[in-house]
């Protein structure tokens, strides 16, 4: 799997993003591109950063339980 592919698969299951979201997911789909080409340790560094920056925005399972009550309430 390249590391375009990773992302688009990332971003795919990655329902919480919005956005405000856009520049990073921008930069981390660039990031990707490069790597897919030749692989540089700095570059991976900061798209691993990226990366994680993004999926730290993920709910913790308790609020998505939170909001699945509330849906359920209606």
């Amino acid at each position: 799997m390249t590391f375009s592919e990773s992302i688009d698969l990332f971003l795919s299951n990655a329902v919480w993003l919005d956005d405000d979201d856009l520049p990073a997911i921008v930069a981390l789909k660039a990031m990707a591109a490069e790597l897919d080409q030749a692989i540089n340790p700095p570059l991976v560094a900061q798209f691993g950063l990226t990366y994680r920056n993004l999926l730290k925005r993920k709910p913790a399972m308790s609020e998505e339980l939170d909001e699945l009550a509330k849906l359920l309430k209606r």
